[in-house]
């Protein structure tokens, strides 16, 4: 039987079909974001569309990374650790509309009154 598995390099992006109800809890919902914001014309790895202004995020954390002092800090109930993270569009990670909705318009994410 032949392998159907495609090859994945690094950086590339897979997508899995996974099951989840909710959202994790505890993500900081970041933003509107400002002009000038260092991460405006990132990408968000869940849709691909850029950050721009206007925009809200969040940060879903991934671990501690190498760092062994973080390791041992995460292992730790209740501890803060320097970590790893990735910064996402908040309704690409909740699923709440957000400015990311409407695409990568500079001129509508500035229209869009906070907290939609």
């Amino acid at each position: 039987m032949e392998n159907d598995m495609q090859q994945v390099g690094e950086g590339d992006i897979v997508l899995m079909p996974v099951v989840v109800t909710g959202r994790l809890p505890g993500l900081p919902k970041i933003g509107p974001k400002p002009e000038g914001h260092p991460t405006i014309g990132g990408l968000c790895l869940m849709c691909g569309e850029q950050f721009v202004v206007g925009c809200y995020t969040t940060m879903v954390p991934l671990g501690p990374g190498s760092d062994l002092q973080a390791r041992k800090l995460a292992r730790a109930e209740k501890q803060p650790y320097n970590g790893i993270g990735m910064e996402l569009h908040w309704g690409c990670t909740t699923g709440e509309p957000d400015v990311s909705d409407a695409g990568p318009s500079i001129e509508i994410a500035q229209k869009v009154p906070p907290g939609l």
